[in-house]
C-alpha cells in the first residue's frame, strides 16, 4: 500500500510527510486519501485532511464523494448520542434542549459553505 501512496504522491510533498507516516498514527491512512487527489491539488488537501485525522479524512472523503443525506444524518447522530448518553441515564428531554443548542450554535457559526480541497 505505501508504495502504491509513493508513486501517486507529487514529490515535494512525498519528501514531507512520508517519514511521518512511520511514526504518526493514522497519518499512512490520510496519504492514502491525499494520493486520490490531482497532483496540482494534493498540498491543499493534505493541509486541509492532515489535521482531521484518519477518521476525519474517511468522512471527509465520503462526504464529498456521495453527501449524506438527512436521514443519513440523523441515523449517524442518533447512534452516537445514545451511545454517549444512554437514555436510562440521561434525561432524553435535557439531551433534546442540548441538541437544539447545539444546532443553533451551528448555525450561528455557518459563515457560508465549507470549503474543502478540490474533487
Amino acid at each position: 500500500m505505501l508504495s502504491r501512496i509513493e508513486k501517486s504522491l507529487v514529490p515535494e510533498l512525498k519528501a514531507e510527510v512520508l517519514p511521518l507516516a512511520a511514526n504518526k498514527r493514522g497519518m499512512l491512512t490520510i496519504l492514502a486519501y491525499v494520493a486520490r487527489f490531482a497532483e496540482g491539488t494534493q498540498r491543499e488537501a493534505y493541509e486541509v485532511l492532515g489535521p482531521l485525522g484518519a477518521r476525519g479524512a474517511k468522512r471527509f472523503v465520503e462526504c464529498n464523494i456521495k453527501p449524506p443525506t438527512v436521514e443519513d444524518m440523523v441515523r449517524r447522530i442518533s447512534g452516537w448520542l445514545t451511545r454517549e448518553f444512554p437514555p436510562r441515564v440521561v434525561d432524553m428531554e435535557d439531551l433534546a434542549s442540548a441538541c437544539k443548542l447545539v444546532a443553533e450554535n451551528l448555525l450561528a457559526r455557518q459563515e457560508g459553505p465549507t470549503e474543502g480541497p478540490p474533487a
